[in-house]
């Protein structure tokens, strides 16, 4: 064993959105009326939290309440706390 050596892992980049999409999703989703506070909202949380869509799906109306921390659950996995900036 003193001989192994660890396997190779490449290193994976992950995908960042580009500042100007943001902003064209930003002005997308601001309006005034519901659907597009909504939409903004929920992607807000999105960008702050890095919650997943099934979390996200999972929230419920009271857990929105304070957005300090959130927990949520998905179906395959159990509860996690995620921290909002």
């Amino acid at each position: 064993m003193a001989r192994m050596k660890p396997p190779r892992v490449p290193e994976k980049l992950v995908p960042v959105i580009a500042d100007e999409d943001l902003t064209k999703l930003f002005h997308t989703c601001g309006g005034r009326d519901f659907e597009s506070r909504r939409d903004r909202a929920i992607v807000s949380v999105f960008l702050d939290t890095g919650i997943r869509v099934s979390e996200m799906a999972g929230l419920a109306v009271a857990e929105s309440t304070s957005m300090s921390a959130i927990s949520s659950s998905s179906a395959r996995d159990a509860a996690r706390g995620v921290c909002a900036s």
